[in-house]
């Protein structure tokens, strides 16, 4: 099993990557 620091950091990138798609579709579905 990984280590806590692994998996937070694993799931801080998903979380950033989640942000950043649905900001991009919101701006593409605002114009």
């Amino acid at each position: 099993m990984p280590p806590p620091s692994v998996i937070f950091r694993r799931i801080s990138s998903l979380r950033l990557r989640f942000f950043c798609i649905s900001s991009f579709l919101r701006q593409r579905d605002h114009y």
